[in-house]
């Protein structure tokens, strides 16, 4: 096979990596590479230059197609993976973690105590728990996220830093009744200026919380710039209870908060139903939670291949509910998880996401959620031609998973999943280090 050419740029390569500098390639060999877009191969090997994967399989067959002098790194007993995909979180509300207890009762609970804690942040206490959260990313392996920021502190480039991000502008107001008045009303005016950076996009909170007309035009900015756009969908009773009749919690909050439309009237309809008669499902959406769902919304997602990625601990932790991950599964959505806030979490870990999401669902394949994991959410976030898989022209972002006595790939996603939630992994090879 033809190595392809390289060119200057993508020749950086750490020192420590190769003795001789000059030289761009290395091989990492393992006990166990997981490609994720094809089966687990016993004994493989791949082939990088810079931050750039270029080929990929057994090691006998990839150690023979490598150039001469290719420096070899053999990471013994572990399994390479690609790294990982949080499919949503807010890295922004990270200076939470450990200041709100759990389990909660109910979302109202929570949002309860989560917003008078909000209003005493400084900014230098959001912006260090900012990049604090990236580094814990990094720790459990997470190589890109959708994170989703309401503005709160300043934020680094996403195309200076890794892991790498898709920033969502979340717009919230039940009152704003256009997206200028929205983005004005976040401090959002220069997304125009940022329209084209593949790194931005736009979220709405949620039905209960974001307008309609804000939902359809913030979802048709995204349809012209063909952006992914994000929204949090049916992830508490209140949500499903505000849309059906009008009354509630959510109801009270956004009278007391000022921004309840005295002429607003209750679709009747479940947050799918009322997103779908919107307009704004199709394939470029992601709807986040999906707690709450009938056999119809589910028919209905699949119907317009949009992904959802579902967030089993913040559910869990809020006391919200538990999301039925096999009908996603049943009808074939793209699917992804992710690990929401550490407002609502107690980690970032995307390991420990997946375990919990095997404990409430033992019927569904170990390899189905670490799919989940890595293509899932690539796929989900329009990232997929960079990360998610272990294949030629990717960016070359693998982690090691420590793997014992694993003796067929039958086991190997289920020993991955544990593992990793243990923290048994580290970088094989990250972008960052070139």
């Amino acid at each position: 096979m033809t190595i392809p050419h390289l060119k200057e740029t993508d020749m950086a390569v750490p020192a420590s990596e190769t003795p001789a500098a000059t030289n761009p390639y290395g091989l990492h060999r393992a006990s166990w590479l997981v490609p994720i877009a094809s089966p687990p191969i016993e004994n493989g090997a791949v082939l990088t230059a810079g931050d750039r994967i270029l080929l990929a399989g057994p090691y006998r067959k990839i150690k023979a197609e490598s150039p001469p002098g290719t420096h070899l790194q053999d990471h013994g007993n572990v399994a390479l993976i690609p790294g990982l995909v949080n499919g949503h979180c807010h890295l922004e509300l990270s200076a939470f973690q450990g200041r709100i207890a759990f389990p909660k009762g109910g979302f109202s609970e929570w949002l309860n105590e989560l917003l008078p804690m909000k209003s005493t942040m400084t900014e230098k206490i959001l912006q260090d728990g900012f990049h604090e959260g990236l580094r814990r990313l990094t720790l459990g392996g997470t190589i890109l996220c959708g994170d989703i920021t309401n503005g709160l502190c300043p934020r680094p480039k996403p195309s200076h830093c890794f892991p790498a991000r898709l920033d969502f502008l979340e717009l919230i107001g039940f009152n704003h009744m256009s997206l200028r008045s929205a983005m004005e009303g976040g401090g959002f005016e220069d997304i125009i200026r940022n329209a084209d950076d593949p790194s931005l996009s736009l979220a709405a909170h949620a039905c209960y919380s974001t307008s309609a007309p804000v939902i359809t035009e913030a979802k048709e900015w995204c349809r012209r710039k063909g952006k992914v756009f994000t929204i949090h969908t049916a992830e508490h009773t209140e949500e499903v209870e505000l849309l059906r009749s009008g009354t509630g919690y959510c109801r009270a909050l956004l009278k007391t908060l000022g921004k309840w439309p005295p002429c607003w009237a209750p679709p009747d309809m479940t947050p799918v139903g009322y997103l779908n008669k919107l307009g704004v499902l199709d394939d470029r959406t992601l709807l986040v939670h999906a707690v709450h769902m009938t056999e119809t919304d589910w028919e209905i997602v699949a119907g317009k291949s949009t992904a959802v990625c579902f967030c089993p601990r913040s559910n869990h932790n809020l006391g919200v509910g538990k999301a039925h991950i096999p009908s996603a599964i049943r009808h074939g959505i793209l699917s992804c998880l992710g690990t929401d806030s550490l407002a609502s979490n107690v980690d970032l870990n995307l390991f420990a996401e997946a375990a919990q999401a095997l404990r409430d669902h033992p019927s569904v394949p170990a390899g189905v959620f670490l799919q989940m994991l890595t293509l899932g959410g690539a796929r989900s976030l329009g990232r997929d031609t960079e990360y998610g898989t272990i294949e030629p022209g990717k960016r070359a972002a693998i982690l090691a998973v420590s793997v014992h006595d694993v003796r067929s790939p039958s086991q190997i996603a289920e020993a991955i999943i544990h593992q990793g939630n243990e923290g048994a992994i580290q970088w094989c090879k990250h972008p960052a280090s070139d």
